[in-house]
């Protein structure tokens, strides 16, 4: 590396230079040529560009070829040599360090263009030690916008097998959250990601609508190909707002438990499985769910009303209850859960009586519509004439996700202590894609979809209807000849998910809230099954833990100990349990160890 070098614009500085400054080499920006001055006393060299220069000032440029920026790109470079002896002064001088450039990256797209370029410039240098994902980047670019490009692209070099997969996506998904303005560089991508055909969903993040859109069009074509058990472990690194939808709530009852977890699996891949059809017809005729639950008014009058707002939810069946728990838990709040049936026919002007109490009351009532804008009217260009994927679910839950971050600026600000968020009626989308009609034909057109009509319309009893308020309504996935198409989803049926809703009462979290294992090594043997102790600092209600796949109740003993009994853990060894109360997770992995009974070493204190 050179030292007391100096650089000038113009001939004329050349006398001035020569006087006043003690140095071994000068450097002249001139139009002249060395042939000029072919009796000069210093030896002259024609330099024909800044790469040149700083290939003179810093033999180290030559490592890297002119071509990776344009004259422009390294002018500005050599300007910083004006203050800066080498490259390692030269780049400390803009971004701080010539080290750890990667956390720099952050603030990539604040740069002007010229330290955007020196950015890359930068890395090609001297690389990054702490981020496998970006060095491969860089390595294989061969200018700033390929980097940008290969920042993208370099995964899908990648197998989805490879020891290394998980790791370098992890990275770049960090990295990409900070470009979220290339908007031809995410559409390119996802263009080459189709190149994976049944793997493409492991290249796939949800970092941007058209990714996003992308899940639903791989899942529509392999949905099906995998477990339910194995999308949730994919889509919980992929998309966890889709994992989170799919999160099963404990309805404590068989045949809603399996019922909601295969039709959000239905739905999500977008098909409608024989089998499942069937247990809808059979729900047709039986109607378990007037037997199983209670009616949303006679819950509701029970329910505490005191210092609280109503949010009125709008076609929210308990689908998305998983993914309101899941949120609840993230944003620090308690959700108590009331399943509960709507009025038939599974109409809004039918299931609206709680605003009026509490408009009567004299309690703040926000109005949620739209999910129900969606699933009527296809808004946000949702609808299923244009596309049969279900890709509305996307922004549904964000509306949930946005309605819930209010509700917590709500309580947290004291405007309220509890806010109730009250669905009218659910909705079905498997009516929809199974796109069957009846032999029966509406002489009134364009009701409700077709899930029901008048009496007058037709004089005898459809198959799998039911008769309310006048009205013929069906329950399974049929729709009357006449009535309207959907244009997302339909409601005014009898269909479980049309029918059951939820109350949902949220407040702030306990955060004083501690629970341990009391013993945490316990033993079992032929006679004596798996049991724990737990003590909760604080009484709680609807105690369960969650332990390798398969929830537990806990039975209270004392007003701070709940016993566990587990029948069916057996094996020795270590486990970890995630405490529940009233479906709200309190506390994740516990850990105990299960011991057979005498083979526990004896200790001395």
């Amino acid at each position: 590396m050179s030292q007391n070098i100096f650089t000038y614009t113009g001939i004329h500085s050349i006398a001035h230079a020569i006087e006043t400054e003690e140095c071994n080499r000068l450097y002249v920006i001139t139009q002249k040529k060395r042939s000029s001055y072919l009796s000069s006393l210093y030896s002259i060299s024609d330099l024909s560009s800044s790469y040149d220069v700083l290939c003179q000032k810093d033999n180290t440029t030559h490592s890297f070829g002119s071509s990776l920026g344009t004259e422009e790109q390294w002018s500005y470079a050599l300007s910083l040599f004006d203050l800066n002896s080498c490259w390692e002064e030269a780049i400390s001088s803009v971004f701080g360090s010539f080290k750890n450039l990667e956390y720099i990256l952050p603030n990539y797209e604040n740069f002007e263009e010229e330290k955007k370029w020196l950015y890359f410039l930068a890395l090609k240098m001297f690389g990054t030690s702490n981020n496998e994902y970006l060095s491969m980047v860089i390595t294989s670019s061969n200018s700033q916008k390929d980097f940008i490009r290969q920042m993208f692209r370099m995964l899908l070099s990648v197998k989805e097998t490879d020891k290394n997969f998980a790791k370098l996506y992890s990275e770049r998904k960090t990295i990409l959250k900070y470009f979220s303005e290339y908007a031809e560089e995410i559409e390119d991508y996802c263009k080459m990601s189709k190149s994976k055909t049944d793997k493409e969903i492991y290249y796939l993040t949800d970092l941007s609508l058209l990714e996003k859109n992308c899940v639903f069009e791989f899942l529509d074509k392999y949905g099906a190909d995998f477990e339910l058990k194995n999308l949730e472990i994919i889509l919980s690194t992929v998309y966890l707002d889709l994992n989170d939808y799919l999160s099963p709530y404990r309805f404590k009852n068989k045949l809603l438990d399996d019922y909601f977890q295969q039709y959000k699996y239905q739905k999500i891949i977008n098909k409608v499985f024989p089998e499942f059809e069937t247990k809808v017809e059979e729900q047709a005729e039986k109607r378990e769910f007037t037997l199983l639950l209670e009616p949303r008014t006679s819950k509701l009058d029970n329910i505490d009303k005191t210092n609280s707002q109503l949010y009125f939810m709008d076609a929210m069946g308990v689908e998305y209850l998983g993914f309101i728990l899941a949120k609840c838990h993230q944003k620090s709040l308690k959700a108590r859960v009331t399943v509960c049936y709507s009025e038939l026919p599974s109409l809004t002007c039918y299931n609206k009586e709680f605003v009026k109490t509490y408009e009567e009351l004299g309690l703040p009532v926000i109005s949620i519509k739209e999910i129900d804008e969606i699933k009527h009217h296809g808004k946000y260009d949702y609808d299923y004439r244009q596309t049969h994927l279900p890709i509305h679910l996307v922004k549904e839950l964000s509306i949930i996700d946005e309605t819930l971050d209010r509700i917590r600026t709500k309580l947290i600000k004291d405007e309220c202590s509890k806010v109730i968020m009250v669905s009218d009626h659910g909705a079905s989308r498997l009516a929809v894609i199974s796109e069957k009609e009846n032999q029966w034909e509406m002489t009134v057109k364009g009701e409700h979809s077709g899930r029901c009509c008048p009496k007058t319309d037709i004089e005898s009893k459809p198959t799998c209807s039911t008769e309310e308020r006048d009205y013929w309504v069906l329950a399974n996935y049929d729709r009357f000849k006449g009535g309207r198409k959907a244009n997302v989803e339909v409601h005014g049926g009898a269909t479980l998910e049309e029918v059951v809703v939820p109350i949902i009462e949220i407040s702030v979290n306990n955060t004083n809230v501690e629970i341990h294992i009391v013993d945490t090594v316990i033993t079992v043997s032929f006679r004596k099954k798996a049991s724990i102790t737990l003590f909760s600092k604080t009484k709680l209600n609807d105690v369960s833990v969650f332990v390798s796949g398969k929830h537990y109740e806990a039975v209270a003993t004392d007003d701070n100990f709940y016993t566990v009994e587990f029948p069916d853990l057996k094996k020795k060894g270590e486990y970890n349990a995630d405490v529940y109360s009233a479906g709200n997770l309190l506390v994740p992995g516990l850990s105990f160890t299960v011991e057979k009974e005498g083979t526990q070493e004896n200790k001395l204190f």
